[in-house]
């Protein structure tokens, strides 16, 4: 009896021998292929998140180029017709209504404008207000500028306010002087703190004689409308930013400005100070790598006449 048991007893051990070494082949080799499963999945996702960031910088790129040209080619469009007299500095009338219906043609741009010598009278001027509304502007008794509403056909309608105003001291006007081609100018806030940038060019007829400056404001908030209108990662988002800090455009809801309290002005916005976690962590990620963010390269990087500004598409990893 005992050898039997001893025998049974000896089988087992064997059989048991022989097939934990062969099980923990079996449990090795699905433990690795899922091991390198998982990494290779992992690799693809990040691959594809990596794909999905240059994608959106890219059509990032593109718009904002597109959007920064309407500016540029409005001021050609009108330089051709100062230079064929078509416009005159002399018909402020036929001048106001020019820039009038250029204004309501742009979503984008905020007003335009003309500044020959305001003191007899070479002065025009259109803006879009917030609300919809036109009005347009000019000099009767320099230095006091008036303001005028103005109904669906460009008529004035009534006398809105009046300010002493001094276009040949202003920065678009001196930069586009001492340039002498068009020029752009720095980001900064309207009076009522929504973000804009200001593009002006010297006008001069056929001769060559200078006749006065014209400029462009363009709003900078249809810029943020754009990124939040992009299909991302739910936790991912896009962030404009200029070398400074100062964010240009977001895709969060977060506007790239604090509001002035009271008689202040509106400030803007440092990314690494942002109330958004990802956009204020991304930024302040970005300082500490590269120290100056005129510094990033590559995918993030584009460019263009006379400023230079980053996108930023967060997204995140597998």
């Amino acid at each position: 009896m005992n050898k039997l048991i001893n025998k049974l007893t000896h089988k087992k051990s064997l059989r048991i021998v022989l097939i934990i070494p062969f099980i923990l082949q079996i449990i090795t080799a699905v433990g690795l292929v899922g091991y390198l499963s998982f990494k290779n999945a992992e690799k693809a996702v990040n691959k594809l998140a990596f794909e999905l960031q240059n994608e959106i910088t890219d059509r990032v790129e593109d718009h904002i180029k597109d959007y920064l040209e309407y500016p540029q080619i409005i001021t050609q469009s009108n330089i051709n017709a100062f230079q064929l007299k078509q416009l005159s500095v002399d018909n402020q009338a036929a001048l106001e209504q020019h820039l009038w219906k250029q204004v309501q043609l742009f979503k984008s741009v905020r007003s335009i404008y003309f500044a020959g010598n305001p003191e007899i009278g070479e002065y025009a001027f259109a803006r879009r207000e917030p609300d919809g509304t036109f009005v347009v502007r000019d000099f009767v008794d320099f230095p006091i500028r008036n303001t005028y509403a103005i109904d669906e056909q460009g008529q004035r309608t009534q006398l809105l306010y009046s300010q002493p105003f001094y276009p040949r001291q202003r920065p678009w006007y001196v930069t586009a002087v001492e340039a002498g081609y068009p020029t752009w100018g720095k980001v900064y806030n309207f009076s009522d703190g929504i973000l804009g940038i200001t593009f002006s060019a010297p006008i001069q007829d056929k001769a060559g004689n200078f006749q006065g400056v014209l400029a462009i404001d363009l709003l900078l908030s249809l810029i943020s409308d754009f990124l939040r209108g992009l299909t991302i990662s739910p936790s991912g988002q896009v962030f404009l930013i200029e070398p400074s800090g100062y964010l240009i455009g977001s895709s969060t809801s977060e506007q790239p400005f604090l509001p002035g309290k009271k008689d202040e002005k509106a400030q803007r916005l440092q990314a690494k100070n942002s109330q958004n976690p990802l956009t204020r962590i991304t930024a302040q990620y970005l300082v500490n790598y590269f120290g100056d963010l005129s510094q990033i390269t590559e995918a993030q990087q584009f460019s263009f006449k006379a400023f230079f500004w980053r996108a930023i598409a967060s997204l995140p990893n597998a």
